[in-house]
C-alpha cells in the first residue's frame, strides 16, 4: 500500500495522539510603503503545542511552505539552491521552550529546523524539519512532544542580535537548542556567524492597496508536506518542486506580515521654542544652559516606542551635553547616559538619553565629561501621528564667552511597533532592505544663549524661564 493510500487512516490515529494540536503563527505586522522599493515586513514566530511533526527525520524530512500572497515577493536571497555559488547553506533556527516555569528541558537537535529556501523574486519560503517532534522535550523521565503547557517556538524575520538575546539565556538552562539563528550547524556558533533573517519584501507587482483599504494587508499561507517532496533545495524554478503528501500539522494564528501605505511619510521641523538664557562671569567656572527643543512630528503612522530624537552640536563647539553613568547596552555598544536631556510634553515618560563612545566625548578643564551628540529614545508609543513634541536639554560651557548654541535636530522613527537596531558584523543584516528607521532631514534650532554677567545683557522682556534660569545658576555655582 502506498503512502497516498494509507495517509488518511494514519491521520485518524494521529488525531488521537495529538488531539487539537496546532502550530500557532504569530506575526507582528509592520507598516510598509508601496512606492519605496524593498520593505521590512514583520517577524514570524511558529509555536508548536503537539506532536505535529511525528514523521520528521534526517531521511524523512518535512517541509513547511510559507507562501506570500497578494503578489508580494522576497526582496533578498538568504538561502539559495544547493548549486548556487553563495548563500547555499541552510540557516538553522534556534528553538526554545516557551514556558519558563516548567522543569522540562529542550532536547531538540541544533539542526532540527532550518530555512532551506529563501530566494529573491520568489513568493515562498521553505523550512525543513529533520527530527521527530516527540524528541524535542524531556519531561524528567523520557522524551516528550510539546503540549499545550510546554510549547516549542522558533522564529525568523529578526536580526542576529535579537535572536541571540532571546535564545542565549535559555540555552544556558537547557531551554533552547542553540545560541542564535545561524548557518553554523553547531549548538554554539561564533558571534560572527549569527544570522539575521530580516523579512524584506517587494510590493512592486503586488495587488496590495493602500491602507485603509481591506486589501492593504500583505498576508501569507502556511502548509507542510512530507518526505516525498523533492526539488525544494535543488530546483531553480518553484514550478519544478514536486510536493509530497500534506501532513497533519494544523497551522493557525495571524496571517498578516505587513500593512501597506501609499507612502510612509514622516517629517519633522522646528516648532516655536523658548530658548534658555545663561549668564557667566570671567571666573572660568563651568556654566550650564538649559533650553527647550520643540519639534513637529508630521506622519501618517503613529509615533512608536523606539523613536529617537538625535541632538548634534558643531564638532568644533567648546560646549557640550554633560554625561552621567557609563553603560554597555545589550548590543555591546558602550557609552554614557545623559540625564539632562529628556522628553517633555506631550510625553509622560522622559525617555532614555545616551551618548556613545563611538561618537566621542571630551573633558572640560574642571573634569566634566561632555558629548556633542545625544540620542534621546522614546520608551513609550504615542497614539497620534501628528503633534508637537518637546525636549529639554542642558549644555555646559567650560569658559565664559557670549555665544548662541545651535543644536542640529534629527528625528529617527521606526516603521512599526517592533523595531530592530542591527549592530555588529553579523551576516545577512539588511542586504538592501529599507532602513529600519526613517530619518527626517536635519534642522537647526537655537537652544539658548550665553551672556556675560551684567544687567546690560539682560533681555528687555524677560520670560519666566529666563528668570528661573538666572536664579538657578546660583544653585549650580554657589
Amino acid at each position: 500500500m502506498t503512502k497516498r493510500c494509507w495517509v488518511l487512516g494514519f491521520l485518524l490515529i494521529s488525531v488521537g495522539l495529538s488531539a487539537l494540536a496546532t502550530v500557532d503563527i504569530n506575526c507582528n505586522a509592520q507598516f510598509v510603503a508601496l512606492d519605496s522599493g524593498p520593505q521590512l515586513a514583520g517577524p514570524m514566530t511558529l509555536t508548536v503545542d503537539g506532536d505535529d511533526f511525528f514523521e520528521a527525520g534526517p531521511t524523512t524530512p518535512e517541509y513547511i511552505r510559507i507562501t506570500l500572497q497578494n503578489g508580494a515577493t522576497l526582496a533578498q536571497t538568504l538561502v539559495d539552491i544547493q548549486s548556487a555559488p553563495s548563500n547555499n547553506q541552510p540557516i538553522y533556527l534556534a528553538m526554545r521552550l516557551d514556558n519558563t516555569q516548567t522543569d522540562w528541558t529542550l532536547t531538540a537537535d541544533p539542526q532540527a529546523v532550518s530555512i532551506v529556501r529563501w530566494r529573491e523574486g520568489e513568493n515562498q519560503i521553505y523550512l525543513k524539519v529533520t527530527q521527530q517532534s516527540n524528541k524535542w522535550l524531556f519531561n524528567g523521565t523520557q522524551n516528550q512532544a510539546p503540549d499545550y503547557n510546554n510549547r516549542v517556538a522558533f522564529q525568523f524575520g529578526v536580526d542576529a542580535r535579537f535572536s541571540y538575546q532571546i535564545n542565549a539565556p535559555l540555552l544556558a538552562v537547557q531551554r533552547a537548542n542553540r545560541l542564535a539563528n545561524s548557518r553554523d550547524s553547531s549548538t554554539n556558533p561564533t558571534e560572527l556567524n549569527f544570522m539575521s533573517t530580516l523579512f524584506c519584501i517587494h510590493l512592486d507587482s503586488s495587488q496590495v492597496q493602500p491602507f485603509p483599504s481591506p486589501e492593504s494587508k500583505v498576508q501569507h499561507y502556511v502548509v507542510s508536506y512530507d518526505y516525498q517532496t523533492t526539488g525544494v533545495e535543488t530546483e531553480p524554478l518553484l514550478s519544478s518542486i514536486v510536493w509530497g503528501d500534506q501532513t497533519s500539522a494544523n497551522f493557525s494564528g495571524t496571517d498578516t506580515i505587513a500593512i501597506a501605505q501609499s507612502a510612509i511619510n514622516i517629517q519633522s521641523g522646528p516648532a516655536e521654542n523658548q530658548p534658555g538664557l545663561s549668564f557667566c562671569s570671567l571666573s572660568g567656572q563651568e556654566t550650564p544652559l538649559q533650553g527647550q527643543i520643540r519639534f513637529q512630528h508630521l506622519a501618517n503612522i503613529p509615533w512608536f516606542a523606539g523613536a529617537q530624537v538625535v541632538l548634534n552640536l558643531d564638532p568644533d563647539s567648546t560646549y557640550g551635553f554633560p554625561t552621567g553613568a557609563a553603560f554597555v547596552d545589550s548590543e555591546g555598544q558602550s557609552g554614557f547616559f545623559v540625564e539632562t536631556a529628556y522628553f517633555g510634553a506631550p510625553f509622560s515618560d522622559p525617555g532614555t538619553a545616551r551618548c556613545y563612545d563611538a561618537d566621542g566625548t571630551f573633558m572640560t578643564p574642571g573634569g566634566t565629561r561632555l558629548t556633542r551628540k545625544v540620542y534621546v529614545t522614546a520608551n513609550e508609543s504615542f497614539p497620534s501621528d501628528s503633534f508637537e513634541g518637546e525636549l529639554v536639554a542642558t549644555l555646559i560651557r567650560p569658559n565664559c564667552a557670549p555665544e548662541t548654541p545651535q543644536v542640529m535636530v534629527t528625528l529617527r522613527s521606526p516603521k512599526g511597533p517592533q523595531y530592530f537596531i542591527e549592530s555588529g558584523p553579523y551576516q545577512g543584516s539588511q542586504n538592501g532592505c529599507a532602513p529600519l528607521f526613517w530619518e527626517t532631514p536635519t534642522y537647526v534650532q537655537t537652544l539658548g544663549s550665553y551672556a556675560l554677567l551684567g544687567l546690560e545683557n539682560w533681555p528687555m522682556n524677560p520670560s519666566l524661564l529666563n528668570l528661573v534660569q538666572w536664579v538657578n545658576q546660583g544653585a549650580f555655582h554657589p
